[in-house]
């Protein structure tokens, strides 16, 4: 990972050719992504359309020097669950003999060393929202991949908070699986009890130099409040905050949700994929993995009246014919913004997060009391880690703003104030102590004293 870039990547990649749909594996369309400001592609699978297709990805990247993660079906033999349904026919890891054990890490290195040659291979993708019972398999596959490339990184994405203990355990007829009870049972109020028990056992056993989840939180759940966001975007970023202030060196990113992909989910405004951005680097995380990249061949084969509509222009930074969407221009612009404040970011220490002003979002008429799950609907408070206790800059605003607090090698505080609507215009006034340096839109500026300043919505400036 870079020290004066936020990590961007892509999940899911381009895509070999399928029924009608076009082969996507070209440098016209990674040239797109590369456009954008994505510097790392994680794999999904190529190998399962032919080992050409992967090798053909990886020549591209060589080509436009970005970072290729490979996920080879071979990673499943360490993910599988006896008796689960995350992979068909498996087998848990855990439970296997010695010699089955070596017989897939010879497998699995071979595979690996047949891509290790390339200059874009920067490490593996393992795979995402595997069950509990995979977590030794995990950090076996990890282990013997370190040992092999210790300067290279092992990236796997867990669960978000959201599961049931059948999605936990892989599945009714998993090896494993039990009812969860007490403070750990499947309710709303028991979230980050259960969480914790999942990701605990993750961090103590693979000890992984990336802590990741990801969690879409522009959906349908409130259909009065159209702008609404769910509040575990926010206490996704707070608790893994929390992870990283507890594991010293530990890294994380998180997955922005690009558009529109099925009933669950709504197309989102730019001031959306700004603030699902800007309030991940609030909480002092290093980078985004956007999700999907490329319309995913996987969605491809579901029903029309789910996928139709997504598949031309509004699921995805690529579409499914290999065109960019709208999302690609609203990325490439909101991290031109971002990664001009990178340097002096990734420099600083996070102290906390912090807000001012009230929240406005789109409810007013709208009775949130009497809507259904209404305590997952976000209405600008700060969750429970990673909040700021020091003081502030006395700031004015007409709208909240959610700020993140960092300290300077020198010192000195840096602000990364980030308006926390999605629908109006922030105008502030904050009074500074001595001189200042502002960047908003990739400019940067001095100021002393009183600083009068509009942010557009979703979108921040850095303070230092």
């Amino acid at each position: 990972m870079k020290k004066d870039r936020f990590f961007t990547a892509v999940y899911c990649p381009p895509y070999p050719p399928k029924g009608k749909y076009p082969n996507r594996i070209t440098e016209e369309v990674y040239q797109i992504l590369k456009g954008v400001g994505i510097d790392h592609i994680f794999g999904h699978f190529e190998d399962d359309y032919g080992w050409n297709y992967l090798t053909d990805s990886m020549d591209i990247c060589d080509k436009l020097g970005l970072t290729y993660f490979p996920r080879l079906r071979i990673y499943e033999q360490y993910l599988a669950i006896t008796g689960g349904y995350h992979v068909k026919d498996g087998v848990t890891y855990a439970g296997r003999t010695d010699e089955e054990k070596a017989a897939i890490g010879a497998e699995f290195l071979r595979q690996v060393d047949s891509l290790s040659s390339h200059s874009s291979f920067g490490g593996i993708y393992f795979g995402d929202e595997s069950a509990y019972g995979a977590i030794e398999g995990i950090a076996a596959a990890q282990k013997l991949f370190l040992e092999k490339y210790p300067d290279k990184e092992f990236h796997y994405n867990n669960l978000n908070y959201c599961f049931a203990d059948e999605h936990l355990f892989g599945g009714k007829n998993a090896e494993g699986y039990h009812v969860l009870t007490g403070d750990l049972e499947c309710k709303s109020e028991n979230r980050f009890n259960r969480y914790r028990y999942l990701i605990d056992k993750y961090v103590d056993v693979v000890q992984p130099e990336y802590l990741t989840t990801d969690f879409y939180p522009f959906g349908w759940a409130w259909r009065h409040i159209p702008s609404s966001v769910h509040r575990g975007m926010y206490e996704l970023n707070s608790i893994f905050a929390d992870y990283k202030k507890k594991n010293k060196g530990m890294k994380s990113y998180q997955y922005i949700q690009v558009g529109y992909w099925d009933d669950e989910v709504r197309m989102n405004t730019r001031a959306e994929m700004a603030l699902q951005m800007n309030i991940t680097i609030a909480y002092g995380h290093e980078g985004f993995a956007f999700f999907p990249g490329v319309f995913p061949n996987d969605f491809l084969d579901d029903p029309p009246s789910q996928w139709e509509y997504g598949k031309g222009g509004i699921c995805g930074l690529v579409d499914a014919y290999g065109n960019p969407t709208m999302y690609a221009d609203f990325v490439k612009e909101i991290l031109q913004d971002l990664q001009a404040f990178a340097p002096i970011m990734l420099d600083s220490e996070f102290l906390g997060v912090a807000t001012v002003g009230e929240y406005h979002n789109g409810f007013d008429g709208v009775d949130i009391s009497v809507l259904a799950d209404n305590d997952a609907l976000y209405t600008g408070w700060l969750p429970e880690w990673g909040r700021y206790e020091g003081e502030l800059p006395e700031i004015m605003t007409d709208t909240q703003l959610f700020i993140g607090v960092f300290k300077q090698k020198d010192g000195r505080k840096a602000y990364f104030v980030v308006n926390n609507s999605t629908l109006i215009k922030a105008n502030a006034t904050v009074r500074l102590q001595g001189v200042h340096k502002i960047i908003q839109s990739g400019v940067q500026m001095e100021k002393n004293g009183e600083v009068s300043v509009r942010i557009p919505a979703g979108e921040s400036i850095l303070i230092y």
